[in-house]
């Protein structure tokens, strides 16, 4: 399954590029939804880099997110190592003549279980319905990073 948004920031590339790739950034304005720990051995950002997400309101649940392309200021490619869900995560960044910035998201969702097959349908319909939150939550994001 895949799905896409595209939003427009009142900020420069890399300043958005920087905001929306920055997880323990993330982590910090969470409230709590979201823990990250670096994993050892790999790089701290950039390619090659991979975090341990905890997801205290989803049973502790873990999910190692490893970055797989990195062009900054311009895309970040992230694969999240999901429970029979694999799931990566594309971010697209284009600087406006204005100066702002376009950011496309692209995310995949590849159901390995037939459970998760089955509810690929409900799946879809759960995404779009947190579209809306996912955006809000960019821009609070962007805003807080200053």
């Amino acid at each position: 399954m895949k799905e896409n948004f595209t939003f427009t920031v009142k900020k420069d590339i890399r300043a958005a590029f920087l905001a929306l790739t920055d997880f323990k950034a993330m982590s910090a304005l969470s409230e709590g939804k979201i823990e990250v720990a670096t994993i050892p051995g790999t790089p701290s950002a950039g390619p090659g880099s991979a975090l341990l997400l905890r997801l205290p309101m989803a049973g502790g649940q873990e999910v190692r997110c490893e970055t797989v392309e990195w062009d900054e200021p311009r895309r970040c490619v992230r694969r999240f190592a999901v429970p029979d869900l694999p799931t990566i995560v594309f971010f697209d960044f284009r600087e406006q003549a204005d100066g702002s910035t376009k950011v496309s998201v692209d995310v995949e969702l590849t159901p390995q279980s037939m459970l998760y097959k089955m509810m690929l349908p409900m799946l879809a319909k759960q995404v779009l319905a947190q579209k809306g939150q996912a955006l809000q939550d960019f821009q609070r994001q962007l805003e807080q990073a200053g």
